[in-house]
């Protein structure tokens, strides 16, 4: 996988066993992606999970991490700390090094793509996160059918709207309200 890959890179053989550590890797990891000409990363959540990321406590992500890099895995509720902290942390370190998060935020392929999980009003509270200002945030596809919704948050000044595959979702005179 990418993230073994990426571990290789830097000559780990395993998850750090410190939670600091492995923010250390994140953060070089993406430093290293910009150095090699990554102009933005690019999150897929709606495929796999809601678009809620709540704002945990890192002494909490940090308690569900060290259970997770030894080998066991947390429950769903737990998981969803861990990942909610490293998505607010790698949005931070993105925001740093100039780098715009690119969220999908549209319906997607396949028959396990609940709907609901792209509707981009869940996105409002990261948004308005005022550690996350310096973050430009993409929200794909126009957001259908929730185009509404993702019209209404790119009046935020670090929040924009990409149309890619937008004709492809939309009738032209619907796309073009």
């Amino acid at each position: 996988t990418t993230l073994f890959r990426s571990l290789g890179n830097a000559e780990l053989h395993g998850l750090p066993s410190a939670f600091d550590e492995y923010l250390t890797f994140v953060s070089h990891q993406l430093e290293r992606w910009k150095a090699n000409g990554a102009v933005a990363v690019k999150f897929e959540l709606a495929y796999l999970r809601d678009l809620q990321i709540s704002d945990p406590q890192r002494e909490s992500a940090d308690r569900v991490y060290s259970i997770y890099a030894h080998g066991s895995e947390p429950a769903p509720g737990e998981y969803k700390i861990l990942q909610d902290y490293l998505f607010r942390h790698i949005a931070r370190e993105a925001g740093r090094l100039g780098m715009p998060v690119h969220i999908h935020c549209a319906l997607g392929a396949g028959s396990y793509f609940r709907a609901a999980n792209a509707n981009p009003i869940q996105l409002d509270p990261l948004f308005n996160d005022p550690s996350l200002r310096r973050t430009k945030f993409v929200m794909l596809h126009g957001g259908w059918p929730f185009t509404k919704e993702a019209a209404a948050e790119i009046w935020k000044p670090n929040v924009y709207l990409d149309f890619s595959a937008f004709m492809y979702e939309t009738y032209p005179a619907e796309g073009a309200l």
